[in-house]
């Protein structure tokens, strides 16, 4: 079985939330347990450049490169103005198509319902497809609490339809029974198809061994006492934190003195003002009541592990992973009864009626006034904590999976055939009136047929083009005669080149050995998925245009290899150590820092000086953090010496992935 994973979770907004937390930690165990059925990931390539490559190295130790995909689509389609409609439709259809590409089994969707305010593109088709989908339920909070969060009609339209999208799903797993009693309960879903495969926390969420030292440093940095409680949860109704807060003013002072609450947890200028206000409404001091901001996860975890005792509040959640994450951390919990919390907590004793101030209050004071009760939670975060993993969720999710594709009969897989419907079905549902928006779904379409696609390397010959033969481009010459003549396994070869106001352009070699326009083939270069782009000379400037052109490339999955064979360059950057001005060519260099995922130089004296500048320019401008820098020296090559054949033998061509 085929499974393709959707991670845009792990793309939007939630990413700072517990679905993001779910997105990642759900998926690669499923990766991690998925024995031989073969899995891949889904990314959407609207997001920013740095976004997909933090994800794409998310995976990296679980997954090869060529099984995470990324789809294209034309923006903008966020479903909040009217004005994105028909791109929004017809980006829906361009993931359909991509989908069709990829030619999985099954389609495992973890976070649906998205796409208001941003660019996240997910749906069910209405349409017979290949694939069988499988939602995740995280919660219906919406649709239970509509006074809270549908009042604003654009909003509620939105969440109607993907509601009703929602229910076309061939199975939908609830990460907590509470979630899945409320599928069963408020959707038309058959409840044989909502199968129940919880949730967990990420091992990283554990008991510490800190040192005194280590424990002073962490309370100075966030400016905490020694003894604290602490809440974590955004600013929103369900959440309950006026009422916690209200809660907490009544306990006795001395114990307000000397626990003071700490709230955890991003919050906006206007939320801050709200809770302060509330604050100085029941006497609380700005010592008894603090404020992290955000935290990262480092941090986070060793909040949870200082913390005197961990409360939570809320009044709904579909499965609740605060409190778990702080029981993993060996905190004292106490939580609501509310909705999943029981399943999560596991003990009656440790929980309050979240709507009675009086509970919460008494809950808190018990927890820290009875020493045999404060026990009791100690020993039991640890205890029920270990109830749950992601392993045991991912074991459930992939038996879920085969029960439906056992039961399914496929379809035929025809990419080519369903390219050609989706086409058709744009035609008839979608009214793009502009140019540019019929010319770039088109555009999409194209890169996002994977299986039609033999991989290519690109050289790019742009300074070759403008200068015609140099001392400094007589390799880069050599290399692409080199290559046409003999072309890597599996890829076919292609010469290109940027001018400073246009996206990249075919060339070709004409009999007298110059190169020129390609003017049969001078329409734009489609860049996809398992493509390379070998800059072969480096330029003094790269125009924004072409910056353009390669933020695009990197996002549809292209590497980008540059070969650094300019011995005078590497001179003077050399020099540059000695501190002497930077050379000819710095800018440029500085900029395909950015785009470049592996850089290939002449010695291990340049990649070193690479390295320092890699260092000095990531404090100053957005880098590839993740970019490789290697030398070809002599005892690096090949038996025939050539730095060229060494060069090629280094370039990144994966083998194309199982179609």
């Amino acid at each position: 079985m085929h499974i393709l994973i959707d991670v845009q979770g792990l793309q939007s907004a939630s990413k700072y939330r517990g679905i993001g937390r779910s997105t990642l930690a759900m998926s690669r165990a499923i990766i991690r347990n998925a024995g031989e059925h073969r899995v891949s990931i889904l990314l959407n390539n609207m997001f920013s450049l740095d976004n997909i490559r933090e994800v794409r190295q998310a995976y990296q130790d679980v997954l090869p490169a060529n099984e995470i995909y990324t789809f294209s689509a034309h923006g903008p389609v966020a479903a909040c103005d009217a004005a994105n409609a028909e791109r929004n439709c017809a980006a829906h259809i361009s993931r359909d198509v991509a989908i069709a590409h990829i030619n999985p089994d099954l389609v495992f969707v973890i976070s649906f319902f998205e796409g208001h305010v941003d660019e996240y593109i997910v749906s069910i088709p209405d349409y017979l497809v290949k694939w069988r989908t499988v939602c995740v339920c995280h919660d219906l909070i919406p649709l239970l609490n509509p006074e809270t969060y549908l009042t604003d009609i654009n909003f509620c339209q939105f969440y109607t339809n993907k509601l009703h999208e929602y229910e076309r799903a061939d199975a939908i797993f609830a990460i907590s029974s509470s979630a899945a009693e409320e599928v069963k309960k408020y959707t038309t879903i058959d409840p044989s198809r909502v199968i129940n495969i919880s949730s967990a926390v990420e091992p990283e969420f554990r008991v510490l061994l800190l040192t005194p030292e280590q424990k002073q440093d962490f309370r100075q940095r966030y400016h905490l006492p020694d003894t604290f409680m602490m809440t974590l949860a955004m600013i929103e109704p369900r959440k309950n934190i006026e009422a916690l807060i209200e809660a907490y003013s009544q306990l006795p002072e001395t114990l307000r003195n000397d626990c003071p609450m700490v709230l955890a947890c991003k919050i906006r200028p206007a939320e801050l003002a709200q809770i302060q206000r509330l604050c100085a409404k029941y006497e609380l001091t700005s010592e008894q009541v603090l404020f992290t901001g955000y935290l990262p996860d480092s941090d986070l975890i060793t909040l949870y592990n200082l913390c005197k005792l961990f409360i939570f509040p809320s009044l709904h959640e579909g499965f609740g992973l605060p409190p778990l994450e702080a029981m993993s951390c060996g905190a004292p919990t106490i939580s609501s009864n509310a909705t999943s919390l029981p399943e999560v907590i596991g003990w009656s004793e440790a929980m309050f009626d979240p709507t009675s101030i009086q509970a919460m209050r008494d809950s808190m004071l018990r927890a820290l006034e009875d020493e045999d009760f404060y026990q009791r939670l100690q020993d039991h975060a640890l205890t029920q904590a270990a109830k749950f993993s992601w392993d045991r969720t991912a074991h459930l999710a992939l038996a879920g999976f085969e029960r439906i594709i056992t039961c399914q009969v496929l379809l035929p897989a025809d990419a080519r055939q369903f390219t050609a419907e989706a086409i058709r079905c744009l035609a008839e549902k979608v009214t793009l009136n502009q140019e540019t928006d019929r010319l770039g779904v088109a555009w999409v379409l194209a890169q996002n047929s994977f299986s039609e696609q033999t991989p290519r390397l690109w050289v790019d010959a742009t300074t070759l083009m403008a200068h015609g033969d140099t001392a400094t481009t007589a390799r880069t010459r050599q290399l692409i005669t080199m290559l046409l003549a003999a072309a890597p396994s599996d890829y076919s070869v292609y010469v290109v080149y940027c001018s400073y106001n246009s996206s990249y352009r075919y060339a070709v070699i004409n009999p007298d050995g110059c190169l020129a326009p390609a003017r049969a083939q001078d329409v734009p270069v489609l860049f996809t998925q398992q493509d390379v782009l070998l800059v072969a000379e480096l330029q003094n400037n790269v125009s924004a245009r072409q910056q353009a052109e390669l933020d695009a490339l990197v996002r549809a999955g292209t590497q980008v290899v540059l070969w650094l064979s300019d011995d005078t360059f590497a001179a003077a950057l050399l020099s540059a150590t000695q501190g002497a001005c930077p050379p000819k060519g710095a800018a440029g260099l500085r900029t395909m820092f950015r785009y470049t995922d592996s850089i290939l130089c002449s010695s291990g004296a340049i990649v070193a000086e690479l390295q320092r500048c890699k260092a000095q320019w990531s404090n100053e401008t957005a880098i590839n953090t993740n970019l490789q820098i290697d030398s070809l020296e002599a005892d690096a090559l090949t038996a025939t010496g050539d730095e060229i054949h060494q060069l090629i033998a280094q370039l990144p061509l994966a083998c194309p992935s199982n179609k």
